[in-house]
């Protein structure tokens, strides 16, 4: 074939695309029809996954697979906003990291809105002020934020709906081509230790490292410091113009970050889709702690994470357990095992398939 046949191919194929995708437009429409009338939410990220585990199987390694989700995500983002406008709060400003998950997990057609404060974002869905809020919640190099635990434990309602798993890139953009002549690195007080071993070259052995609030707003200073530079996502230094040093500059290829999506509507799933996040309260006695640990082994659920925070009321450095596991809440709820503990439930959702690089 020439090539005007091929791309006389390539517009055929496109058109019978667009039929296509406007047909399932259609079909999504009066499902978010039938959804209003019975009074249920227009997002459900139970079947989201369930479409996405199902094509990315289907697809069986033909196509890369982040092309596949990209592809899919903006068809849900397209269809939801044919339903309904979804606004999403996230941690701020325009081109951080939690920008390009919220982006990622909910499309461009959602109404993004970006706050100063990974407590602002969480105001605003506990207000109920937006949809839904996308907040970090662990860093592979890093452990767990925090503050976005604390928060949820704080909340003490199920808020947690969904997670979104990205790869972490940091860039490293400066206006100053010569990295002697820099004087001051900005960025997020957790991507200095996540980009250490590039930073520690000798180069750079003379500029002070000043923590913001955040990447994007590294970005920002770097902008107005024609001595400074900044780490942050790509999608930061491009925005602002600052120009592009070095690419990849983390420690480690595996360094990830998993985003935490929060509304107030649970969504039901079988527990082998599904994880469950909760607070959990244990006796203060020799043995509590073993004691709640063997009771999730009676239900025979997996523990993907244990983390230990501090108490609102402590008197004595006593603890709660932030615990995720692979299941529902209703594979433990009531069980026996767990009469001696106080379990807060945060929310069961679809365990995350990663966005990919």
């Amino acid at each position: 074939m020439t090539m005007e046949e091929l791309r006389q191919a390539i517009d055929a194929v496109d058109d019978k695309l667009l039929h296509l995708l406007k047909e399932r437009q259609g079909l999504a429409t009066r499902i978010g029809d039938l959804k209003r009338a019975q009074g249920l939410p227009i997002y459900d990220p139970v079947r989201e996954n369930q479409i996405l585990t199902r094509l990315t199987a289907l697809n069986a390694g033909e196509l890369a697979e982040v092309a596949v989700l990209a592809a899919w995500r903006e068809i849900f983002s397209a269809s939801r906003q044919a339903q309904t406008p979804l606004r999403v709060a996230y941690l701020g400003p325009e081109g951080t990291f939690t920008q390009q998950a919220a982006m990622a997990k909910f499309g461009t057609a959602a109404e993004l809105i970006a706050t100063q404060t990974i407590a602002a974002a969480f105001n605003f869905i506990a207000k109920r002020t937006v949809d839904f809020a996308v907040l970090p919640v662990e860093n592979t190099l890093q452990g767990v934020v925090g503050e976005t635990v604390d928060l949820l434990g704080s909340a003490r309602m199920p808020l947690i709906i969904g997670e979104v798993t990205m790869p972490i890139h940091f860039v490293f953009s400066s206006q100053c081509e010569q990295l002697e002549k820099i004087t001051t690195i900005y960025s997020k007080q957790e991507a200095f230790p996540q980009c250490s071993n590039f930073l520690n070259q000798p180069a750079l052995d003379g500029a002070k490292r000043v923590p913001v609030a955040s990447t994007a707003e590294a970005v920002l200073r770097a902008a107005d410091d024609a001595e400074g530079a900044a780490l942050s996502a790509e999608i930061a230094a491009t925005h602002a113009g600052v120009p592009i040093l070095f690419h990849n500059v983390e420690n480690s290829a595996r360094n990830k970050t998993r985003f935490l999506v929060l509304g107030h509507d649970q969504h039901n799933g079988n527990g082998g889709e599904m994880k469950t996040s909760v607070f959990a309260k244990v006796p203060n006695v020799a043995g509590g702690l073993e004691g709640m640990l063997r009771a999730f082994k009676e239900c025979g659920k997996n523990l993907t994470k244990i983390e230990s925070r501090p108490m609102d009321d402590a008197t004595n450095f006593e603890t709660w357990f932030y615990i995720e596991f692979e299941g529902t809440m209703g594979d433990v709820a009531g069980h026996d095992a767990f009469k001696n503990n106080d379990l807060v439930w945060l929310g069961s959702y679809p365990r995350s398939l990663s966005v990919g690089d």
